[in-house]
């Protein structure tokens, strides 16, 4: 079967037209934040799935391909953020997450250095950096 270029960059995360896209899971409690978030990323031509609280999604086996998982790191209740990435890198192994956080410090880093699969990123968020941290995370 004969391959276009199209289709193979399709295949490598690219569209047609050179950007990139990935599948995102995105979640956050504040709804403004999240929706601006995943407005922004589609914006940028990724292809965003969103969710309030880990309780609402659905199983993470049956979510299908997903290149990455953003996530924030405190819901108020129940799973936190990093025990979700974590249950992430088992339904999705070599798939990276990354945590976002407004209460980074060394506590946070010292208990994520040995997760390899995933980055923290404090808030506020600057898009320039979470761009450049997609791209060299994912590709």
């Amino acid at each position: 079967m004969e391959q276009n270029e199209d289709s193979v960059k399709r295949r490598h995360g690219q569209k047609a037209s050179g950007r990139n896209e990935f599948v995102i899971l995105l979640l956050g409690d504040d709804p403004g934040f999240r929706v601006a978030l995943a407005d922004i990323l589609r914006e940028d031509g990724h292809d965003v799935h969103e969710f309030e609280h880990p309780a609402k999604l659905p199983s993470l086996h049956k979510l299908g391909h997903v290149d990455i998982l953003i996530t924030d790191y405190s819901f108020g209740h129940g799973e936190d953020g990093l025990q979700l990435s974590i249950r992430f890198n088992s339904a999705h192994p070599g798939k990276p997450a990354i945590l976002l956080t407004a209460l980074a410090d060394d506590v946070y880093e010292d208990r994520l250095v040995h997760l390899n699969f995933l980055r923290l990123l404090n808030k506020p968020l600057r898009y320039e950096v979470l761009h450049e941290l997609l791209h060299d995370t994912v590709a």
